[in-house]
């Protein structure tokens, strides 16, 4: 009957709360019960590493942005520590897609344009990924990047990563003049 209960509850907050997938790990990184969208108990080495920040912080985690190792999914977690009597027993991992919400409001704050780009960037291994869809061509999430060197240094994207703010001017990732703020 509690399990029944639970798994109810679960359902529900996927369906409010647009989460794809709800799931509980252990701390041997053994999915041990799963909801929702995703079908595979398997997790990706983001997960696996966002976890291993919640385990060891003993504090909710939420990931960067990351494409799914196993089904290519665009994924956001949310892990939480999960106790039993005071002790440490696993963790729970809420999902979610950011194109659902998160790109979408990006992409059409504070107006919709259709000249203008708006984007999230990160700094990997000295390049620059772009973690939403570019405005100006096919879907882009985390596989358009830029290498920060001497020859990109003038692109706007390169010219953030490296801390400039306030308004400029520069070059985007087209080859387009812009001015930025």
């Amino acid at each position: 009957e509690e399990t029944k209960k639970f798994d109810s509850r679960l359902s529900l907050y996927i369906k409010y709360f647009d989460y794809s997938n709800i799931m509980i790990v252990d701390k041997d990184f053994n999915v041990v019960f799963l909801k929702g969208e995703k079908k595979s108990p398997l997790l990706e080495k983001e997960a696996v590493n966002n976890l291993k920040k919640c385990f060891s912080e003993n504090n909710p985690v939420i990931s960067e942005p990351f494409r799914s190792d196993i089904d290519s999914s665009y994924c956001i977690d949310v892990s939480a520590p999960l106790y039993s009597d005071g002790v440490l027993v696993g963790c729970i991992i809420l999902r979610t897609g950011p194109n659902q919400y998160l790109f979408y409001e990006i992409n059409n704050w504070p107006i919709t344009t259709k000249t203008g780009d708006i984007g999230l960037i990160v700094v990997r291994n000295n390049e620059i990924v772009f973690l939403d869809n570019l405005t100006h061509g096919e879907p882009s999430g985390l596989k358009f990047k830029i290498k920060i060197d001497s020859s990109t240094a003038g692109l706007t994207s390169v010219m953030a990563a490296n801390g400039l703010r306030g308004n400029t001017e520069g070059i985007d990732y087209r080859g387009k003049k812009t001015f930025n703020n």
